[in-house]
């Protein structure tokens, strides 16, 4: 792996906001849909992208070893750092989606 690949390396500072944004989006129309069902998709939808977005910055990690640029080695931390963030807030919002059953007026 001596080739440099910078979209490997910004996996998590990509895939961390634009999941986080999408569940944002879907956190306005879900409980709506979650009123008296029984499945709560916007504590699904949170939780699996969280582990999405866990998953970006883990590859992002790994790929922070396998180049000697360091400007490819800033962008994996950077990358992987922006993951956990990003996964502290949707971790966040599966927990509003534990507490909170959609039928709150």
């Amino acid at each position: 792996m001596s080739a440099s690949r910078p979209w490997v390396s910004g996996a998590g500072l990509v895939v961390g906001p634009v999941l986080w944004a999408v569940n944002m989006q879907a956190s306005q129309i879900l409980p709506y849909a979650d009123c008296g069902a029984s499945f709560r998709s916007a504590l699904t939808l949170s939780t699996v992208s969280a582990m999405l977005t866990l998953g970006a910055g883990w590859v992002s990690w790994r790929e922070r070893g396998a180049t000697t640029k360091s400007a490819s080695q800033f962008m994996a931390i950077v990358g992987a750092l922006a993951a956990l963030v990003f996964a502290c807030a949707l971790v966040l919002q599966a927990a509003a989606g534990v507490v909170l059953t959609g039928c709150e007026r």
